[in-house]
């Protein structure tokens, strides 16, 4: 009798397997991983901010669309769409935006990437492929084409470095200045 209890016993398991993978087979599949979803060892916030002060106790903040964080390197964030402001001690605002940023908290270093445009309120607006901007001192470096266009002409560059509270800037590697043509209009006595 035991042996029919466990022949038996077997016969249940074996239907209970079999009915078990036809419920499988019969349930609606999980839909995929979308491409742009985080990986699971990262962390996804939309609309986040950063701010702080420089060396020179001015503020700065920097905003951006999405910002995900990598669990194994938490200093490192990933940002896009991406503007930020960097204040003078003049008073006077550097305005930044560009498509996408890697931001380092410990360096404090912001890699700008994709139409990074600078806007200098009243002195020029530059636009490059790609800048880095130390947040702590203020100092932005592109060593790539800049065009830089301000009110009487376009500067043209292989380069671009501004540091000293945005009082230095030197454009490099190959510049060309190309001024407007002046007016009776434009010509102060």
């Amino acid at each position: 009798m035991s042996w029919a209890l466990i022949g038996l016993a077997l016969a249940l398991a074996a239907v209970f397997v079999v009915h078990i993978g036809k419920f499988e087979a019969t349930a609606p599949s999980r839909p995929a991983a979308e491409s742009g979803a985080p990986v699971t060892n990262q962390i996804v916030v939309t609309g986040s901010t950063l701010t702080g002060f420089d060396r020179d106790q001015q503020p700065y903040s920097v905003t951006a669309a999405s910002a995900v964080q990598d669990s194994a390197e938490p200093n490192r964030v990933h940002l896009h769409t991406v503007a930020g402001e960097l204040h003078r001690s003049s008073g006077d605002v550097l305005s930044l935006t560009a498509r996408t940023a890697l931001y380092d908290s410990k360096s404090e270093v912001l890699q700008l990437e994709g139409d990074v445009t600078l806007v200098t309120a009243g002195r020029f607006v530059a636009e490059m492929a790609r800048a880095e901007v130390t947040l702590s001192d203020k100092r932005l470096r592109a060593e790539t084409t800049v065009t830089a266009t301000f009110e009487r002409g376009e500067i043209s560059a292989g380069g671009l470095e501004i540091s000293d509270d945005g009082n230095k800037v030197v454009f490099f590697n190959r510049a060309k200045v190309v001024f407007k043509p002046q007016t009776k209009g434009d010509m102060k006595q």
